[in-house]
């Protein structure tokens, strides 16, 4: 059941995911090495015998079945009864081995097996496509799912030759090798190629801090943001299903972490085919919001050093968190250390139980901006402290929140219109 027979309805059901090219790669490869094989007279006259069906049974038998083992000096494929019929588990501590002394393979665990327990084998760090391609299932949990994002450069772009040496000089080659993203972190190497590759003129002397995980500018950030959520989304909106059925279903035949099985359908293909496609979806969207995240905070420190060598203000949007640890002050400090003056503070609020003194004492009189339509009560209480009441809004929503500080941006940040969310985040 793994690629090598993948067709039909299977094929369509991983329509746009990576296991949809790789197993068609894979089939026509086979067909051509049987064509190949055939026409240089392997096996003797035999040959004859073998058909494209009987060598791709043996193919993908040797592929799901056999393991490497190292025995007297010799790397040797081996299919051991009994074995092969252990079930990969990436967390397994149960490992084999060919021993010379006395010429067995031996399947060695270092945890203690209750009766009845099934012994488990961890097959190596294959990622959900890997293990759907050669053995025909996926994994619900599987620490090794990755997906591959490419990141080109056309020649024609400004400064081609001087960023492909710098990136080739890291040891990045954009243009034969994608980039794996996972949805654990950030794809600390792909950003670091986009912002090489989109680094404008002014930036170019810079591009080694791009290289060390170090922003080029702002707008460099956003731009790079820009390019993998577009990149990322495509992805995703090119495979085949529907996320929420795909997780419905999947949680009815009891596939996913915490399930319990409600109801049959679906053949072994089917249900790991929806699991494959919706764990692939997963990691696009985890890796999305990680990078987001990330690039949003490196935006934010970028603007504040940016607005410190113009001399201007710098605005600070602060959690509530933050706030009920008592940090307000130590973030103005930290802000004015570099050089910049603080006018405004602007506060996403969503417990209104918290103190009405959102402003510590002799701070600058701003704008108060809160996110909760049940803070009104606390909102004027602060109104009539060290904020002014004529300066004050609610917002209840991301998109207004940008907009005020869209519409306050020369008051507040000094910045380029559309600039309103590089502001200080603490």
């Amino acid at each position: 059941d793994n690629g090598l027979y993948l067709s039909g309805d299977d094929a369509a059901a991983l329509r746009g995911t990576p296991l949809e090219g790789m197993a068609a790669h894979w089939q026509a490869q086979v067909e051509e090495d049987y064509a190949a094989l055939g026409e240089a007279g392997a096996l003797g006259g035999a040959w004859e015998w073998v058909t494209l069906e009987a060598y791709t049974w043996a193919l993908a038998t040797i592929v799901s079945r056999f393991v490497t083992v190292r025995r007297r000096g010799v790397d040797l494929k081996v299919m051991a009864p009994g074995f092969d019929l252990l079930n990969h588990d990436p967390f397994s501590q149960t490992f084999h081995g060919f021993q010379d002394a006395n010429d067995c393979l031996h399947i060695v665990t270092f945890k203690d097996l209750a009766a009845g327990e099934e012994v488990t084998l961890n097959y190596g760090p294959l990622d959900n496509t890997k293990l759907m391609l050669f053995y025909g299932f996926a994994l619900s949990r599987n620490p090794f799912d990755r997906a591959q994002v490419w990141a080109t450069m056309e020649e024609e772009a400004e400064n081609y030759a001087m960023k492909r040496q710098v990136l080739q000089q890291r040891g990045v080659e954009f243009s034969t090798a994608p980039f794996h993203v996972s949805a654990r972190e950030s794809p600390q190497e792909l950003i670091a190629a986009l912002r090489v590759q989109h680094a404008e003129d002014d930036e170019m002397p810079r591009l080694h801090q791009a290289l060390e995980g170090r922003p080029l500018s702002s707008r460099s950030e956003a731009q790079v943001l820009e390019l993998l959520e577009g990149a990322l989304s495509a992805m995703e909106d090119a495979a085949a299903g529907d996320m929420e059925e795909d997780e419905a279903r999947l949680r009815s035949w009891g596939m996913l972490p915490d399930s319990v099985q409600t109801e049959d359908g679906g053949t072994w293909r089917e249900r790991h085919a929806v699991l494959y496609r919706f764990s692939y979806k997963s990691l696009l969207r985890g890796c999305l919001e990680q990078s987001r995240g990330f690039l949003e905070r490196s935006m934010a420190r970028a603007a504040v050093e940016e607005a410190a060598q113009r001399g201007e203000v710098a605005a600070a949007v602060l959690r509530p968190a933050l706030m009920q640890m008592g940090g307000v002050g130590e973030l103005l400090r930290s802000v004015e250390r570099k050089g910049l003056r603080v006018r405004a503070l602007v506060m996403p609020v969503a417990d209104p139980g918290q103190p009405p003194c959102l402003a510590p004492e002799g701070s600058p009189k701003g704008i108060l901006v809160v996110q909760a339509p049940e803070a009104r009560a606390m909102l004027q209480q602060a109104a009539a402290g060290p904020l002014e009441a004529r300066r004050v809004r609610l917002v209840d929503d991301g998109e207004a929140l940008r907009e005020v500080l869209d519409a306050y941006h020369q008051d507040i940040c000094g910045m380029p219109q559309g600039m309103g969310e590089d502001v200080v985040e603490a």
